[in-house]
């Protein structure tokens, strides 16, 4: 770790004590001046005596001013003006502590919070944001924002202002004419994110001392570094590796809690849910390769995807079946999307070589709550069950839904 200590504080400190003798001064001579007047253009005792008397008032008044302003003037940190390097240390003990205890066993989100009260005890500012870098490292996204303007989701050019060069020059960077700083988070030497402080007034931004914001940074990147692992790692355990659509284990978590609504509401909230695959498609993978497979279980999910309502759930089961929740679908509706999913589909040939192209067939199976099942295991049976018929009798089987899922 770098050496936190301030070492800029003393110089920003004795610049504020000399601006404060100087306004001192300029009013002990603005007194002196207005004295020698009165003594000198006033020949009436009394006139003399008032004038003396109001200057002095004033002259009290304007140093007290001038005392109390300077008094405000509170650096970054706090504690008094003189504290020493022992009290910042104790501070940034805070986060050293909480890297100890919490590093990689919370949401980004959560760490950030804990970042912002921590850091908060050690430097006043006015909002704060943090920056991580996209999965093609060409820009910034705020990540996650507390009392700045900058929106969630935001992205920012890696040459943009004092990210840009806290980015280029891997350091922190103050702007104090923008009231900011960039404080970079890096990993082994490289920046990965950001934490983009803003300040109230140029008082505060006066006070940033880069020394240490740079030991704030240090010590906030393992924690946040291990909370984003965290989330990558959650939302890969959510996420099929080969289409981006979410995962069987996914589609479960979110069948659990549209049964749970479909039980609270009854038959006024229709739930159905769709199993299809690909027809012969063991034999399509095995003959053309894995390649093949990958492309056209994409060319499937793509078309599905395109297909569906924005409020139905698609997903990606085991090997290739393709799974979907249909909330409030009607008899009419799900017959609608089975049928436009085998239009999208028919006579469309997908290259599985550089000789052969296939036309897909799909095999559907259907459940509905209430008639077929009551428990997300049932429903995922009963569907499974009727993929299975449909396989196993005529291509082209079309389905038949009962008239009891209609509203």
């Amino acid at each position: 770790m770098k050496d936190p200590i301030p070492h800029g504080r003393e110089s920003r400190a004795s610049s504020a004590s000399r601006r404060y003798m100087i306004a001192v001064a300029a009013v002990s001579l603005a007194a002196i001046i207005s004295t020698f007047a009165i003594s000198v253009y006033s020949s009436e005792i009394g006139a003399k005596a008032r004038g003396f008397v109001v200057i002095l008032i004033a002259y009290v008044i304007a140093c007290v001013g001038l005392y109390r302003a300077h008094a405000r003037r509170e650096p970054l940190f706090d504690g008094e003006e003189n504290a020493g390097s022992a009290d910042i240390d104790a501070h940034l003990k805070i986060l050293d502590e909480a890297r100890e205890f919490f590093a990689g066993s919370l949401k980004t989100s959560d760490t950030f919070r804990l970042v912002v009260s921590r850091i908060g005890q050690i430097v006043r500012f006015n909002g704060v944001s943090l920056l991580v870098l996209d999965d093609k490292r060409e820009a910034f996204v705020v990540a996650q924002t507390d009392g700045a303007a900058d929106e969630k989701g935001t992205k920012l050019g890696l040459q943009s202002g004092v990210t840009g060069r806290c980015y280029s020059e891997r350091d922190v960077i103050v702007d104090q004419p923008a009231r900011t700083a960039a404080v970079p988070l890096k990993r082994d030497a490289e920046v990965f994110g950001i934490l983009l402080l803003h300040f109230a007034g140029e008082d505060e931004v006066s006070y940033a001392d880069p020394s240490v914001l740079d030991a704030i940074g240090e010590r906030v990147a393992p924690l946040v570094l291990a909370s984003i692992a965290r989330d990558r790692s959650q939302e890969n355990a959510l996420t099929d590796a080969t289409t981006d659509l979410p995962n069987e284990r996914a589609f479960h978590l979110v069948l659990e809690n549209q049964v749970a609504e479909a039980v609270r509401k009854g038959s006024s909230r229709p739930l159905t849910i769709l199993s299809f695959d690909i027809n012969d498609f063991d034999n399509i993978n095995s003959r053309y390769g894995h390649a093949a497979g990958d492309r056209i279980l994409n060319f499937v999910a793509q078309c599905a995807k395109d297909t569906l309502r924005q409020m139905d759930f698609f997903a990606k089961g085991s090997a290739d079946e393709f799974l979907a929740i249909m909330p409030t679908a009607s008899k009419e509706v799900s017959h609608e999307i089975v049928a436009r999913i085998q239009t999208a589909l028919f006579g469309r040939k997908i290259k599985v070589s550089e000789v052969d192209s296939l036309e897909l067939e799909l095999n559907f199976g259907w459940a509905s709550f209430g008639l077929d099942g009551e428990t997300p295991s049932a429903l995922i049976a009963v569907a499974r069950e009727r993929k299975e018929q449909i396989r196993t009798g005529a291509s082209g089987s079309v389905l038949w839904f009962p008239q009891e899922i209609a509203h």
